[in-house]
This record gives C-alpha cells, sequence and structure tokens, in this order.
C-alpha cells in the first residue's frame, strides 16, 4: 500500500495540470513584479498555494482510494465451487 508520500509523488509526475497551474503562477509573478514591483507578486504567489493545495487534495483522493481498494481486496476470498460439466 502506498504511503501519503508516495501518493504525492506520484501525482506529481502523472497529473500535468499543475504544470501548467505552476507555469501560469510564475508567468503571473513576473508580470505582476514587472508593473507593480514586489507587491505584483502577490497574484503569483495566491496561484502557487493554490496549485500546492490542489496536488494534496489530488493525492489524498488517491490515497484513500488506494486504502479502499487494498481493503476491498482483502475481502476477496478463494472459495471452491464444484461444477457440473458434460450436461
Amino acid at each position: 500500500m502506498n504511503t501519503f508520500a508516495e501518493s504525492f509523488k506520484e501525482v506529481m509526475v502523472t497529473d500535468k495540470t499543475w504544470l501548467a497551474v505552476a507555469a501560469t503562477a510564475l508567468i503571473s509573478g513576473v508580470c505582476g513584479a514587472i508593473s507593480l514591483g514586489w507587491h505584483g507578486l502577490t497574484e503569483g504567489i495566491c496561484i502557487v498555494i493554490m496549485a500546492i493545495l490542489m496536488l494534496f487534495i489530488s493525492s489524498a483522493a488517491d490515497y484513500v482510494k488506494d486504502r479502499k481498494f487494498v481493503t476491498l481486496q482483502s475481502m476477496i476470498k478463494d472459495e471452491d465451487i464444484p461444477v457440473i460439466r458434460g450436461r
């Protein structure tokens, strides 16, 4: 079973949406810094915070889903069922 950190790493590798959000944050921060100075970085910082929050939410959802899957897999039992063939 994966730990939360492993789920977080997996989301960072597989989910490309957060890369788009991070790139948007970088562009927004640079544009804000050019036009308004250090006060213009606020929007870029907020977008970075939201990207990190998005990663944590996706990781938590994957972690819970993996735990539930392991629980359901453990409920499956190997049973011998007699079968009559050839009738």
